[in-house]
């Protein structure tokens, strides 16, 4: 608890508030410039910047410096970063902590940026525990519908007023019902320069989901514009093009190219995929064992709850990895710990096959009902029967496990 306390102390030890100013390079969405100017501080911009771009730990110690010098978009970072788990512990006390910061910072301010709006886009109105108060509202599902509805609109307003990453996340919201006028947004963040904004152009023009027609030519000149600029997903999604989608234009050389390329990159899915691609012997790739064993490891290294998630389901299925579910729990616990909870299956899965694991029937049913998709208040009484499990969770350590 001294850590914790230690770490809040911290977080809040920031004595005044640094001028809330976006260079035109980060409003345009141009991470990849800022990233590699070598006369770029690395400021609350520079963390912003290379969380879209590797989110790791060197971009967490970097906005941490700069939320202690005041800076609202390291403090952003740091908030997001302790949310996803990336390059730290997941801990959403911190999380709760810096959303009640930020939102006191911004909503004091008499002229709200751009910038501003699309931070308060992922705000809420929570204390510092994650409670909200719903004494005002008909019932808890009203008091969502209207945080929901403020933060749509947040959102929005910075898209209207010129901020590349919201212009592609408002994208976001409306492909599925509106998908012309999502292609529409995602066409305004590219042509500022956003490199996933060239990467869902890119996306929706391959598929044509909801669109007169696809146009693959057009998808693969965004989607490779966005690779180029450093966007890891972009260049999976080149491989995808040509192993999936058979894409003309895209050679399996160019593939095995861009699988390097995500390796070089430092992203926690690039180590992972060129990983993979050793050890399976695909992708272009010939088989290499200790090679791709080394890059999972290095994976792993980065605490990515999404990879080592990927990393236990390869431990249960023994693809790539020794079939083993005591490897699978405790890849899966730790991608788990880090906020990732699509390891459910993984772990439901585990308890139930392995002699060993299902002889301990507390933690079964416990991973069983979250499996099925238990409801808030199921997971509330859970927790409080389970505090064992809890307390076990919280002591994982997700940089330090060994893939074997």
């Amino acid at each position: 608890m001294f850590f914790r306390s230690l770490i809040l102390f911290l977080l809040s030890a920031t004595s005044s508030i640094a001028a809330f100013t976006v260079s035109e390079r980060l409003r345009c969405g141009k991470y990849q410039e800022i990233v590699q100017d070598a006369k770029q501080p690395r400021d609350g911009e520079w963390a912003f910047a290379r969380y879209f771009l590797v989110p790791d730990k060197v971009t967490y110690e970097a906005a941490f410096k700069a939320h202690q010098a005041g800076d609202l978009l390291g403090k952003f970072i740091v908030m997001r970063c302790h949310r996803d788990g990336a390059g730290v512990k997941q801990d959403m006390t911190v999380f709760w902590r810096m959303n009640a910061d930020l939102r006191t910072a911004l909503t004091k301010m008499e002229n709200v940026p751009a910038a501003g709006y699309y931070l308060l886009s992922y705000l809420t109105q929570a204390d510092l525990e994650g409670h909200v108060d719903v004494s005002k509202f008909a019932n808890a599902d009203e008091a969502s519908r209207v945080a929901g509805k403020f933060q749509h609109e947040h959102l929005f307003t910075a898209a209207k007023s010129g901020f590349a990453q919201a212009m592609t996340e408002a994208g976001a919201r409306m492909q599925k019902e509106k998908p012309e006028e999502a292609l529409a947004w995602y066409h305004k963040a590219a042509d500022l320069g956003l490199a996933e904004g060239m990467r869902n152009m890119g996306y929706l023009v391959a598929t044509g989901k909801g669109l007169p027609k696809k146009d693959e030519e057009e998808a693969v000149r965004w989607m490779r514009k966005a690779a180029t600029l450093g966007d890891v997903d972009a260049m999976m999604n080149m491989v995808a093009f040509f192993e999936l989608l058979q894409v003309a234009g895209v050679t399996e050389t160019e593939a095995v190219e861009w699988i390097n390329k995500m390796e070089a990159t430092g992203h926690p899915l690039g180590y992972f995929e060129k990983g993979v691609a050793l050890l399976r012997g695909v992708h272009g790739f010939r088989p290499d064992k200790p090679q791709g064993m080394a890059l999972l490891q290095k994976a792993a290294a980065t605490g990515n709850g999404f990879v080592l998630g990927q990393i236990a389901w390869l431990y249960s299925k023994g693809e790539g990895l020794p079939h083993s579910h005591r490897k699978a729990v405790e890849f899966a616990k730790a991608s788990w710990s880090q906020g990732n909870i699509d390891v459910l299956p993984v772990l439901d899965a585990a308890y139930r096959q392995d002699t060993e694991l299902s002889a301990k029937t507390a933690e079964a049913a416990y991973w069983k009902k979250l499996a099925e998709g238990a409801k808030p208040k199921e997971v509330a009484e859970l927790d409080a029967n389970n505090p064992e499990i809890l307390l076990a969770l919280d002591k994982i350590d997700p940089f330090a496990l060994k893939v074997e």
